[in-house]
């Protein structure tokens, strides 16, 4: 089951690209060659210029984004493995995931500008300099949201100021006019793909038949991420699933859980995952 969703994802999002790949060369794919590119693109660009879609003719550019921009690279398996993608120094621009398939070498790399700096960009025929700056856009957004912290989970984040606690929902549930949030937690000893699978494949479709994984890490921890499709329950307000591994196990009433469960809007999801820190 986990390989056909994986399929579905894979050519719901390469589909997409390939159209606008092949829109931009539709001479077919370039080599990969640094030396051999079939374009010149220009050497550098500012925050807001550079494109957020990148290929194998944007090697050798300087490209410049503001920390906490997201952008998706497409590049040819065989020319450039996916598991030799990285950015060095590691830490400013991170790999969020990577879809793969197995009917074409080209796959889709999705990568954020973590921090301030820069670093090389580079596979074995790939090779550009990105350079992050700091222009206040994640910590200006989240700057004026308020601060929920849980003792018994052990941990914290931040949600909009104007969010505020739902009655009678059986668990922490705040809501507002633009989102919300919900948490749980997980125990038992099925792993956090495991917990992925059984909540997608639930009868009931909660995040519809192609919702987007992803693997991230959230204060250090292993992290997995579920975006709904676009078929997914109305109910459910847009509902996606973040699912993060406490440091260390913890218990509610002798009963240990492993796995923390946040549940939000989708268009929240994210940056409410970017202020969760273990206390």
């Amino acid at each position: 089951m986990k390989s056909i969703i994986a399929t579905v994802v894979v050519l719901a999002i390469l589909i997409a690209g390939l159209n606008w790949y092949r829109a931009k060369h539709p001479s077919g794919l370039v080599s990969g060659n640094n030396n051999t590119s079939t374009t010149t693109p220009s050497s550098a660009c500012a925050i807001g210029k550079c494109p957020t879609e990148l290929t194998e003719n944007d090697s050798g550019r300087t490209l410049t984004y503001a920390a906490g921009d997201r952008l998706t690279i497409y590049l040819n398996h065989t020319k450039n493995p996916s598991t030799g993608l990285h950015c060095d120094p590691s830490g400013i621009v991170g790999v969020i995931s990577i879809i793969t398939s197995t009917s074409t070498p080209l796959y889709a790399a999705r990568m954020e500008a973590v921090k301030t700096g820069i670093c090389n960009l580079k596979n074995n025929n790939f090779l550009s300099i990105m350079k992050v700056e700091d222009t206040g856009g994640l910590e200006n957004l989240t700057k004026d949201w308020s601060v929920y912290e849980n003792p018994q989970y052990k941990i914290s984040f931040k949600y909009p100021k104007d969010w505020t606690l739902a009655q009678n929902q059986g668990t922490d549930r705040y809501q507002g006019p633009s989102g919300f949030f919900a948490i749980s937690a997980a125990g038992g000893t099925a792993s956090i793909d495991d917990i992925v699978e059984s909540d997608v494949t639930h009868v009931l479709r909660p995040y519809g038949r192609t919702p987007i994984i992803e693997s991230i890490t959230v204060d250090n921890q292993e992290a997995r991420i579920i975006i709904p499709s676009s078929d997914a329950g109305g109910n459910l307000n847009g509902q996606a699933e973040l699912i993060v591994k406490f440091p260390n196990p913890i218990r509610i009433s002798g009963t240990a859980y492993y796995y923390f469960i946040l549940w939000a809007d989708k268009e929240h999801i994210r940056d409410i995952a970017s202020t969760l820190h273990f206390t």
